[in-house]
Protein backbone atom coordinates (compact mmCIF):
# COMPACT_ATOMS: atom_id res chain seq x y z
CA UNK A 1 0.00 0.00 0.00
CA UNK A 2 1.65 3.32 -1.00
CA UNK A 3 1.95 6.27 1.49
CA UNK A 4 -0.92 8.36 -0.19
CA UNK A 5 -3.61 5.41 0.51
CA UNK A 6 -2.74 4.48 3.53
CA UNK A 7 -3.79 8.58 4.41
CA UNK A 8 -7.07 7.88 6.31
CA UNK A 9 -8.71 11.18 4.81
CA UNK A 10 -8.02 9.83 1.54
CA UNK A 11 -9.28 6.61 2.26
CA UNK A 12 -11.96 7.82 3.64
CA UNK A 13 -13.08 10.70 0.86
CA UNK A 14 -12.21 7.60 -1.78
CA UNK A 15 -15.71 6.02 -0.04
CA UNK A 16 -17.34 8.72 -1.15
CA UNK A 17 -15.83 10.04 -4.25
CA UNK A 18 -13.44 9.24 -7.08
CA UNK A 19 -9.89 11.39 -6.22
CA UNK A 20 -8.06 12.41 -8.94
CA UNK A 21 -4.60 11.46 -8.33
CA UNK A 22 -3.14 15.12 -8.42
CA UNK A 23 -5.89 15.39 -5.35
CA UNK A 24 -4.62 12.91 -3.32
CA UNK A 25 -0.95 14.07 -3.55
CA UNK A 26 -2.69 17.41 -2.19
CA UNK A 27 -4.33 16.25 0.71
CA UNK A 28 -0.96 13.96 1.68
CA UNK A 29 0.60 17.56 1.65
CA UNK A 30 -2.26 18.81 3.64
CA UNK A 31 -1.31 16.46 6.24
CA UNK A 32 2.09 16.14 5.75
CA UNK A 33 2.60 18.47 9.07
CA UNK A 34 1.71 16.60 12.03
CA UNK A 35 2.06 16.68 15.91
CA UNK A 36 1.51 14.31 18.85
CA UNK A 37 -1.58 13.71 21.00
CA UNK A 38 -0.99 11.90 24.49
CA UNK A 39 -3.91 9.42 26.25
CA UNK A 40 -6.41 11.95 28.10
CA UNK A 41 -4.49 15.22 27.13
CA UNK A 42 -7.57 17.60 25.96
CA UNK A 43 -7.03 19.22 22.51
CA UNK A 44 -9.81 21.26 21.70
CA UNK A 45 -11.70 23.19 24.78
CA UNK A 46 -14.62 25.19 24.15
CA UNK A 47 -13.40 28.11 25.55
CA UNK A 48 -10.44 27.74 22.79
CA UNK A 49 -11.33 30.38 19.51
CA UNK A 50 -12.52 28.80 16.59
CA UNK A 51 -9.10 29.61 14.70
CA UNK A 52 -8.02 26.00 13.36
CA UNK A 53 -9.90 22.41 12.38
CA UNK A 54 -8.25 19.46 13.81
CA UNK A 55 -8.36 16.16 11.77
CA UNK A 56 -7.73 13.02 13.33
CA UNK A 57 -4.88 10.68 11.42
CA UNK A 58 -4.14 8.28 14.16
CA UNK A 59 -5.93 6.79 17.35
CA UNK A 60 -9.14 7.90 18.23
CA UNK A 61 -10.63 11.03 19.76
CA UNK A 62 -13.90 11.54 22.04
CA UNK A 63 -16.26 14.87 22.02
CA UNK A 64 -17.36 15.70 25.14
CA UNK A 65 -19.99 17.72 27.10
CA UNK A 66 -19.35 18.77 30.66
CA UNK A 67 -21.81 19.42 33.59
CA UNK A 68 -21.71 22.35 35.89
CA UNK A 69 -21.30 19.62 38.35
CA UNK A 70 -18.41 18.11 36.79
CA UNK A 71 -20.07 15.01 35.29
CA UNK A 72 -19.61 14.47 31.41
CA UNK A 73 -21.40 12.87 28.72
CA UNK A 74 -18.91 11.57 25.31
CA UNK A 75 -21.06 12.73 22.10
CA UNK A 76 -19.04 11.59 19.50
CA UNK A 77 -15.76 10.02 18.77
CA UNK A 78 -13.39 11.02 16.10
CA UNK A 79 -11.82 8.06 13.87
CA UNK A 80 -8.53 8.79 11.74
CA UNK A 81 -9.98 10.84 8.95
CA UNK A 82 -12.53 12.48 10.77
CA UNK A 83 -12.19 16.69 11.22
CA UNK A 84 -13.40 18.09 14.60
CA UNK A 85 -15.82 20.35 12.86
CA UNK A 86 -15.96 21.64 9.33
CA UNK A 87 -17.91 24.42 10.64
CA UNK A 88 -15.46 25.43 12.89
CA UNK A 89 -14.98 28.96 11.42
CA UNK A 90 -18.50 29.87 11.63
CA UNK A 91 -19.32 30.49 15.29
CA UNK A 92 -18.55 32.52 17.92
CA UNK A 93 -17.29 30.05 20.40
CA UNK A 94 -16.69 26.33 20.07
CA UNK A 95 -19.89 24.08 22.12
CA UNK A 96 -18.01 20.94 23.28
CA UNK A 97 -14.41 19.95 24.52
CA UNK A 98 -12.04 17.35 22.40
CA UNK A 99 -10.04 14.63 23.86
CA UNK A 100 -7.33 11.82 23.25
CA UNK A 101 -8.34 8.33 23.96
CA UNK A 102 -5.08 7.10 23.36
CA UNK A 103 -2.09 7.95 22.09
CA UNK A 104 -2.40 9.32 18.66
CA UNK A 105 -1.50 11.93 15.98
CA UNK A 106 -3.59 14.90 14.82
CA UNK A 107 -3.07 17.34 11.75
CA UNK A 108 -4.72 21.31 12.48
CA UNK A 109 -5.30 23.20 9.29
CA UNK A 110 -6.10 27.09 9.95
CA UNK A 111 -8.61 28.99 7.95
CA UNK A 112 -7.02 29.47 4.46
CA UNK A 113 -5.58 25.76 4.63
CA UNK A 114 -9.38 24.29 5.09
CA UNK A 115 -10.68 26.44 2.49
CA UNK A 116 -7.85 25.14 0.22
CA UNK A 117 -9.55 21.83 0.67
CA UNK A 118 -12.93 23.58 -1.25
CA UNK A 119 -11.19 24.21 -3.83
CA UNK A 120 -10.59 20.99 -5.49
CA UNK A 121 -14.32 20.03 -6.14
CA UNK A 122 -14.25 16.11 -5.30
CA UNK A 123 -12.10 16.67 -2.23
CA UNK A 124 -15.25 19.20 -1.54
CA UNK A 125 -17.65 17.07 -3.04
CA UNK A 126 -16.44 14.24 -0.59
CA UNK A 127 -16.61 16.74 2.51
CA UNK A 128 -20.00 17.47 2.09
CA UNK A 129 -20.91 13.78 1.93
CA UNK A 130 -18.56 12.91 5.30
CA UNK A 131 -20.53 15.85 6.83
CA UNK A 132 -23.43 14.77 5.72
CA UNK A 133 -22.97 11.65 7.70
CA UNK A 134 -21.38 13.32 10.45
CA UNK A 135 -24.84 14.74 11.22
CA UNK A 136 -26.67 11.64 10.53
CA UNK A 137 -23.95 9.65 13.05
CA UNK A 138 -25.33 12.16 15.71
CA UNK A 139 -28.94 10.73 14.81
CA UNK A 140 -28.15 7.72 15.26
CA UNK A 141 -26.94 8.13 18.58
CA UNK A 142 -29.49 10.33 19.95
CA UNK A 143 -31.96 6.74 19.01
CA UNK A 144 -29.07 4.40 20.69
CA UNK A 145 -29.41 5.97 23.93
CA UNK A 146 -33.18 6.81 23.80
CA UNK A 147 -34.79 3.43 22.52
CA UNK A 148 -31.85 0.45 22.40
CA UNK A 149 -31.31 -1.85 25.25
CA UNK A 150 -27.96 -1.57 26.72
CA UNK A 151 -26.85 -5.10 24.88
CA UNK A 152 -27.97 -3.29 21.29
CA UNK A 153 -26.48 0.04 22.32
CA UNK A 154 -23.30 -1.68 23.13
CA UNK A 155 -23.57 -3.72 20.21
CA UNK A 156 -25.02 -1.48 17.79
CA UNK A 157 -21.47 1.15 18.65
CA UNK A 158 -19.00 -1.74 18.02
CA UNK A 159 -20.44 -2.58 14.87
CA UNK A 160 -20.50 1.53 13.83
CA UNK A 161 -16.55 2.13 14.97
CA UNK A 162 -15.39 -0.88 12.84
CA UNK A 163 -17.11 -0.01 9.92
CA UNK A 164 -15.85 3.39 10.73
CA UNK A 165 -12.45 2.27 10.90
CA UNK A 166 -12.54 0.02 7.89
CA UNK A 167 -13.61 3.17 5.75
CA UNK A 168 -10.69 4.95 7.20
CA UNK A 169 -7.96 1.81 6.03
CA UNK A 170 -7.39 1.26 9.78
CA UNK A 171 -9.39 -2.43 10.06
CA UNK A 172 -8.63 -5.91 9.48
CA UNK A 173 -11.09 -7.61 8.01
CA UNK A 174 -12.64 -8.75 11.26
CA UNK A 175 -10.80 -6.88 14.15
CA UNK A 176 -9.66 -3.28 14.82
CA UNK A 177 -8.09 -1.11 17.45
CA UNK A 178 -10.59 0.15 20.19
CA UNK A 179 -8.85 1.73 23.13
CA UNK A 180 -12.27 2.56 25.19
CA UNK A 181 -12.74 1.34 28.31
CA UNK A 182 -15.84 0.32 29.92
CA UNK A 183 -15.86 3.22 31.63
CA UNK A 184 -15.60 5.89 28.05
CA UNK A 185 -18.29 3.08 26.45
CA UNK A 186 -20.58 3.64 29.99
CA UNK A 187 -20.33 7.25 29.16
CA UNK A 188 -20.71 6.97 25.20
CA UNK A 189 -23.81 4.99 25.56
CA UNK A 190 -25.97 6.36 28.76
CA UNK A 191 -25.46 3.07 30.59
CA UNK A 192 -23.78 2.21 33.99
CA UNK A 193 -19.85 0.22 33.66
CA UNK A 194 -21.73 -2.61 35.31
CA UNK A 195 -24.38 -2.77 32.59
CA UNK A 196 -21.44 -2.39 29.87
CA UNK A 197 -19.57 -5.03 31.12
CA UNK A 198 -22.08 -7.64 31.69
CA UNK A 199 -22.94 -6.82 27.57
CA UNK A 200 -19.10 -7.40 26.45
CA UNK A 201 -18.54 -10.24 29.06
CA UNK A 202 -22.21 -12.15 27.45
CA UNK A 203 -21.03 -10.98 23.98
CA UNK A 204 -17.24 -12.91 24.50
CA UNK A 205 -19.07 -15.97 26.18
CA UNK A 206 -20.73 -16.28 23.65
CA UNK A 207 -18.08 -16.20 21.21
CA UNK A 208 -19.52 -12.94 19.10
CA UNK A 209 -16.00 -10.74 19.70
CA UNK A 210 -13.10 -10.00 22.28
CA UNK A 211 -12.07 -7.05 23.53
CA UNK A 212 -8.97 -7.80 24.99
CA UNK A 213 -5.43 -4.75 25.42
CA UNK A 214 -6.92 -2.41 23.32
CA UNK A 215 -8.39 -4.72 20.38
CA UNK A 216 -11.61 -5.49 19.40
CA UNK A 217 -11.82 -8.98 17.17
CA UNK A 218 -15.32 -9.52 15.88
CA UNK A 219 -16.16 -13.72 15.58
CA UNK A 220 -19.33 -13.53 14.42
CA UNK A 221 -20.31 -10.16 12.55
CA UNK A 222 -23.98 -12.25 11.96
CA UNK A 223 -24.97 -12.44 15.21
CA UNK A 224 -23.00 -9.09 16.37
CA UNK A 225 -25.07 -6.97 14.00
CA UNK A 226 -28.58 -9.11 14.73
CA UNK A 227 -28.27 -8.08 18.49
CA UNK A 228 -27.35 -4.62 17.36
CA UNK A 229 -30.44 -4.32 14.63
CA UNK A 230 -28.13 -2.55 12.66
CA UNK A 231 -28.34 -0.58 9.01
CA UNK A 232 -25.12 0.91 7.82
CA UNK A 233 -27.07 2.66 5.61
CA UNK A 234 -26.69 6.28 7.59
CA UNK A 235 -22.75 5.43 7.07
CA UNK A 236 -23.70 5.74 3.14
CA UNK A 237 -21.53 2.46 2.69
CA UNK A 238 -22.05 -1.01 0.94
CA UNK A 239 -24.39 -2.61 3.58
CA UNK A 240 -23.51 -6.01 3.26
CA UNK A 241 -21.22 -6.48 5.93
CA UNK A 242 -22.47 -8.80 9.08
CA UNK A 243 -25.37 -10.53 7.03
CA UNK A 244 -25.86 -13.72 6.63
CA UNK A 245 -25.87 -14.87 3.03
CA UNK A 246 -28.17 -17.83 2.04
CA UNK A 247 -26.07 -21.26 1.52
CA UNK A 248 -27.06 -24.65 0.36
CA UNK A 249 -28.88 -25.78 3.55
CA UNK A 250 -31.23 -22.73 3.15
CA UNK A 251 -32.23 -23.91 -0.37
CA UNK A 252 -34.66 -26.99 0.23
CA UNK A 253 -34.15 -27.83 -3.29
CA UNK A 254 -30.34 -28.13 -3.28
CA UNK A 255 -30.66 -30.93 -0.79
CA UNK A 256 -32.71 -32.75 -3.65
CA UNK A 257 -30.14 -31.78 -6.36
CA UNK A 258 -32.58 -29.58 -8.16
Amino acid sequence: MSQVAMNPLVAKLRTFVDLPPEDEAFLETVCRTRRAVAAGETIIRQTDDPDRVTLGFNGFLARYKTLPDGRTQIVGYMVPGDFSDLHAFTPKSLDDDVKAIDDGVVVDLDRRRLASLFERPAVAEGLFFSSQIDEATAREWILNVGRRSPHERVAHLLCELFLRLRIAGRAEEDACPLPMTPADLAETTGLSVVQVVRALSEFETDRIIRLEAGRLTIFDPVRLRSTAGFSARYLQIDDDWGRRHPGPSDNPDASLGR
